[in-house]
């Protein structure tokens, strides 16, 4: 018994070691969930040995909390809890040095706290009772106007040809700061090679063709996926287009791909590309509106948002169409899937995957400057195609 004791912590400390190697601090580990009392109301405790950056994202029902620089000390597990609100909770390892626990909770309760108490050492979780929407009262004045504004909107939308008048274009390298994206078995980081390339693009555009661009980022740092479409927003892009690196388990996959916006993913595979791409610690934002207020700019935005993703369906079956064979790396096709980094842009706007970082010889590929040269090139030329359509 002592040896199959000695055995597992030898194996607990080799897995939190390997976990260690894909982090530049030492990890936190994240220990088994406890419930209980605190002044008479249940409370959630995730026991960790120190306090780390974490990053909340709410949706209906369920809050996720991400933990960086984390590792479980114990092994995912599920927890069913049914008191206040609380329903389950699952804690997981969501990637190397990521550790996400969801909180299941009913809709008539929402999910406070979840700060680092140092006391009790770990982070701590409690619900409150919410009230219920009362029965939607008759038009207001401002929701009668946003309906105009909808229809005017939907109208202007309708008589313009997708991929027209292109000459205002937003190039946004994916991941950055802390967020490395994919690394490639060579230690090819996903973040450097679609900032080089993405800069190229932006330098070719400006030097050589009529369109104007911009960058999203210049060096290696952070920017929230949302922020980025604001970013775009700002400059009135006619195309926003993100670049990425893709991977995958298969170690075989191989190839091009653009991706465009949609609620459902066109298939298995680009759901995970969407799933791997949306855990870069942003989200959506869920926050409630005040009441009797209406957002009219949003409710006009969420009405053309079809027309958006049409246009941007179009985009990518044209760029696919344009990307040529003699490159190094084979085409794929197009497909859509659910990106936060592409849902709040207000132009039609696409998600490039360059190339599979995963791949042993795409990253070879990758890793040289000629090639990110050459792919650039193609890029930037499939672009002033597009202004000219």
């Amino acid at each position: 018994m002592k040896t199959v004791r000695n055995y597992l912590l030898i194996s607990v400390f080799l897995l939190a070691a390997a976990f260690n190697c894909y982090a530049d601090t030492p990890l936190t580990r994240v220990m088994p969930l406890k419930v209980g009392e605190v002044d008479k109301h249940t409370a959630v405790l995730l026991p960790t040995d120190s306090e780390t950056q974490t990053h909340v994202i709410q949706k209906a029902g369920i809050y996720s909390i991400y933990f960086r620089n984390a590792v479980i000390f114990h092994g995912g597990e599920k927890y069913r809890i049914e008191r206040d609100g609380f329903e389950s909770a699952n804690v997981k390892q969501m990637k190397p040095g990521v550790v996400v626990m969801e909180l299941i909770h009913s809709g008539d309760y929402e999910i406070t706290g979840g700060s680092y108490d140092s006391k009790r050492g770990g982070y701590i979780f409690y619900t409150k009772k919410v009230d219920k929407p009362q029965k939607p009262a008759e038009k207001s004045i401002l929701e009668i106007e946003a309906e105009r504004e909808i229809r005017q909107y939907r109208e202007k939308l309708a008589g313009r040809k997708a991929g027209s008048r292109i000459r205002r274009v937003v190039i946004d390298p994916g991941h950055g700061g802390f967020d490395p994206g994919a690394v490639g078995k060579g230690g090819l980081k996903e973040k450097d090679v679609v900032l080089d390339i993405a800069k190229r693009v932006n330098r070719i555009i400006n030097d050589e063709t009529t369109i104007q661009s911009f960058l999203t980022r210049r060096d290696d740092y952070y920017i929230p996926l949302s922020s980025r479409t604001v970013i775009a927003n700002k400059y009135r892009a006619d195309l926003f287009v993100s670049i990425h690196a893709n991977a995958s388990e298969n170690r075989s996959a191989r190839g091009f791909e653009v991706y465009y916006c949609s609620e459902k993913a066109s298939s298995k595979e680009a759901s995970e590309v969407a799933r791997r791409e949306n855990i870069s610690f942003e989200e959506e934002s869920y926050s409630r509106a005040e009441s009797g207020m209406v957002n009219i700019e949003e409710i006009v935005f969420k009405a053309g948002r079809g027309k958006l993703w049409e246009d941007s369906r179009y985009t990518c079956d044209r760029m696919i169409s344009l990307f040529p064979s003699d490159v190094g790396v084979k085409v794929r096709g197009s497909q859509s899937a659910n990106f936060f980094v592409l849902r709040k842009a207000k132009m039609p706007s696409v998600l490039v995957e360059v190339a599979f970082i995963s791949n042993y010889e795409e990253e070879e590929f990758l890793g040289k400057e000629k090639s990110r040269e050459k792919m650039a090139r193609e890029i930037a030329k499939i672009l002033k195609n597009l202004s000219l359509d």
